[in-house]
């Protein structure tokens, strides 16, 4: 996931060609955002408002969360 902290979009890669989820949510835990991609990458958060976000990458059984700060 970069770049972090943005002021325009985030880019989410995977290391393997499998496909993969992504959830977000914002500082409150609503999920504002649910995604799928059949690629290695993804753009995410053009739209979001300034502030900070839970992202869960989901691929096959591996979950990943990160936090992210849109500026």
């Amino acid at each position: 996931m970069y770049p972090n902290p943005s002021s325009t979009a985030f880019e989410v890669t995977t290391s393997t060609e499998k496909a993969f989820s992504v959830k977000v949510y914002d500082h409150l835990g609503k999920l504002i955002e649910e995604q799928h991609s059949e690629d290695t990458t993804m753009k995410i958060g053009e739209s979001y408002p300034s502030g900070t976000y839970t992202i869960i990458v989901s691929q096959d059984q591996n979950l990943k969360s990160l936090q992210v700060i849109k500026r």
